[in-house]
């Protein structure tokens, strides 16, 4: 049946998304990689994965524009899976592929050699492959150099969920992040806690945006978050599942950090730059916000939980009364005025949110909330 569909999608051209996985047999590939070609001067996103016994190998020359032609790949994402090529053919895709933007690997070999090629991507800004994704793309050759290399612009790493335990250690990644990928300020790994506390403290520093699973945070992640709090603008922790923050019901919390809370509440406090934070599967207490003053003036998006505000209702009103505060006069900025007198608990969070002047984006349990326009 997937032989059959591949010959019916055979004649597509122009296309501008295209997810696609290859198989054991040749023409099956084959019509694959046609696809491809016909349409390497409309691609903006690609992802190409191998569902064959073994890896096959990628076939480059699909990326190749026509002899004759003045046309150039728009590809700007491309997701490559469970595929090999030699380090040549690696540094020949990523020169087809000028505006490649973000560039995922998973469980690619990349055969290298002491004369390989290795061309910098000036325009690459993130990149989603596990630690020994990009130290020990080839296992028969552990010196060859990282695919840091390859992009001097880089901005965001992603390591993957759940990433095998690296091989490599800390020390050499932090001096090829230092030496090849100085603009590299974005970390998002879903890494244990033990790696992703040495991430923190032995291969970055001054982190702008961090992103790593809530199950992790432990007073010492929390700590190694913290020695990037004069930089740190977004920190977050994974969703569940997509769909996650706009469901319209409220999530219950069941797994609560009790034994972290208080270093996670510290968080908000101490990170003065903090642009967005998203800890969506953390609950707070109002009592103890109120006793506290957050560092984070500038805060834009916040998504957090609140204890005691568990169902639609008390949300919607709590953002009612947000909204309401912010369409007013700045008296209420500073919980004056009519929310001063109220003392549920719904008014002490809108209170809260009111100090935030640049606040515009809010999750507490029940979908995001937006308030537009001028400030």
């Amino acid at each position: 049946m997937a032989n059959v569909n591949v010959i019916l999608w055979s004649r597509a051209s122009k296309l501008k998304e295209l997810s696609i996985a290859v198989q054991d047999k040749s023409d099956f590939q084959a019509y694959c990689y046609d696809i491809i070609r016909r349409s390497s001067t409309t691609l903006l996103s690609l992802d190409i994965s191998c569902l064959a016994s073994s890896r096959s190998y990628l076939w480059l020359a699909a990326f190749y524009q026509r002899p004759g032609t003045a046309t150039t790949s728009k590809l700007s994402s491309l997701t490559i899976s469970r595929l090999q090529l030699t380090r040549d053919a690696f540094s020949a895709l990523l020169q087809q592929c000028p505006l490649l933007n973000t560039l995922e690997m998973k469980d690619i070999v990349i055969h290298c050699s002491f004369e390989s090629d290795m061309f910098q991507h000036c325009g690459l800004k993130e990149l989603y492959a596990s630690i020994n994704q990009v130290f020990t793309m080839d296992p028969s050759f552990p010196g060859a150099p990282s695919l840091f290399i390859h992009f001097p612009n880089l901005e965001d790493w992603n390591t993957e969920y759940r990433t095998p335990t690296p091989t490599i250690s800390m020390d050499v990644i932090a001096k090829d992040v230092a030496r090849y990928c100085p603009l590299l300020k974005g970390l998002h790994t879903g890494t244990g806690g033990d790696i992703t506390k040495d991430l923190l403290l032995q291969v970055f520093r001054n982190l702008s945006t961090i992103v790593v699973s809530y199950k992790i945070l432990s007073a010492d992640i929390v700590t190694a978050i913290l020695s990037h709090h004069n930089t740190l603008e977004h920190l977050m922790t994974f969703i569940p599942h997509d769909g996650f923050l706009e469901s319209d019901n409220v999530p219950a919390l069941t797994d609560q950090l009790q034994h972290s809370r208080r270093a996670i509440d510290l968080l908000p406090q101490l990170c003065t730059k903090l642009k967005l934070l998203c800890l969506s599967l953390h609950e707070m207490h109002i009592d103890e916000i109120e006793q506290v003053t957050w560092g984070c003036k500038g805060l834009e998006a916040l998504h957090i939980r609140i204890h005691g505000l568990n169902t639609k209702e008390k949300i919607d009103r709590t953002i009612q009364l947000w909204r309401d505060g912010r369409a007013k006069s700045t008296a209420l900025k500073d919980g004056a005025g009519a929310l001063q007198c109220d003392t549920s608990i719904e008014a002490r969070v809108a209170r809260h949110l009111l100090r935030f002047e640049k606040l515009r984006k809010i999750w507490l349990g029940h979908k995001i909330r937006t308030i537009n326009g001028p400030l």
